[in-house]
């Protein structure tokens, strides 16, 4: 049986900000892929993990109490609309809140911090958020940001119903248009792995596009334009590797009014994996004469 609920994860995703493409929802929605199992992924195991503790630091530094999470809560308008918020907060007028837990990377402390130290929250995460206070009726909520495990970020995030409003209308479009149709939304450049994992094979079929301004033709001829580049820049540093290690011969370092550049001893340890062999279909494309 197909799962055609949206939550706060695929919504930023239908809207382009999440982890996955709006194709890749689509997929999993209308059955035409399985949503992959990334449990046992260790920075999925991390943030399980840490999300009790994210929560514990949260109640310490705001003195604001952490309850439960409600569990799965569906909105009353749109049944397609749903979600468990990871906690519940109690607020100083003792109404309650929604708390997002997040184990982020140290990289990512940027996405929370402006350059002059203003909060920021990332585009993603304030859907996800704006879907929990949605479905729950609550008017506040905040995030337990751990990144690199030792930062804590604690944004307060209340109710837009503005952005809300728009939010939906997105997710209603994108539920009558293409689920309800069966109609796939446009591709991405972020589209390649799922539209690999779509179609694995060919039949052997062809397809004509007769006219040379359609998209198909448009981004054929891009595509054979960006590769013959790419192979003339290859040319170009390969050959300009070659003079430089002329120059340098046994030399660890040279040094140039333009530049400068090692040519260092090293070892590296590659582990002997199995040869195996992979079957995948491979792009090749030439240019109409």
């Amino acid at each position: 049986m197909s799962d055609l609920r949206i939550g706060g994860t695929r919504a930023s995703s239908i809207l382009g900000v999440g982890f996955q493409t709006p194709l890749e929802v689509w997929a999993e929605m209308t059955e035409r892929t399985q949503r992959e199992d990334i449990s046992a992924l260790e920075r999925i195991e991390a943030g399980v993990f840490m999300e009790d503790g994210a929560a514990r630091w949260f109640s310490h530094r705001t003195g604001l109490a952490v309850e439960p999470s409600p569990g799965i809560v569906v909105d009353k308008i749109h049944p397609w609309l749903s979600g468990s918020p990871d906690r519940l907060i109690v607020l100083p007028d003792g109404t309650r809140g929604v708390l997002e837990a997040k184990n982020c990377h140290s990289m990512a402390k940027c996405d929370w911090r402006t350059e002059d130290g203003a909060t920021l929250v990332p585009p993603g995460y304030r859907v996800q958020l704006q879907t929990y206070l949605r479905i729950t009726g609550l008017e506040v909520g905040y995030f337990a940001a751990v990144i690199g495990g030792n930062h804590l970020e604690t944004p307060r995030m209340d109710k837009d119903e503005a952005f809300i409003e728009a939010m939906l209308e997105e997710l209603e479009y994108f539920m009558r248009q293409h689920i309800a149709k069966d109609i796939p939304p446009d591709v991405t450049y972020r589209d390649l792995g799922i539209l690999k994992r779509l179609f694995p094979k060919d039949i052997g079929r062809s397809i004509l596009i007769a006219d040379s301004h359609a998209r198909e033709s448009q981004a054929l001829s891009e595509l054979i334009r960006v590769k013959s580049e790419i192979s003339a820049l290859s040319k170009s540093r390969d050959e300009a590797q070659a003079i430089i290690f002329a120059a340098m011969e046994d030399a660890t370092e040279i040094v140039t009014p333009l530049g400068t550049a090692t040519w260092k001893w090293q070892k590296a340890h590659h582990q002997a994996k199995e040869a195996k062999v992979v079957e995948s279909r491979v792009l090749r494309t030439k240019e109409t004469k």
